[in-house]
């Protein structure tokens, strides 16, 4: 699951992953080096996913601010759906 703080707001999308919380560098948010998920997918593959999913909801922040338009929360959900 990955959390985003939007407007007094949280907002929750659904990545995928599912990895146990010993295996979670809290500081970092990423999975520890070398450790894999009940799925046995790596840490890199995991984290190269949260990062590209970081990536597209700073992109939709960025195209909604060129917009000049502030999104509900709604609007981010459909948005990053809809990638």
């Amino acid at each position: 699951r990955m959390r985003v703080n939007f407007a007094s707001e949280r907002i929750e999308f659904t990545t995928g992953y599912r990895i146990d919380a010993a295996k979670w560098d809290v500081d970092k948010q990423r999975v520890k080096n070398g450790c894999t998920n009940k799925l046995k997918q790596s840490a890199a593959e995991i984290n190269a996913s949260l990062l590209r999913y970081y990536t597209d909801i700073q992109g939709i922040f960025k195209k909604f601010e060129v917009q000049e338009i502030l999104p509900t929360t709604e609007q981010i959900k459909k948005a990053f759906n809809t990638l």
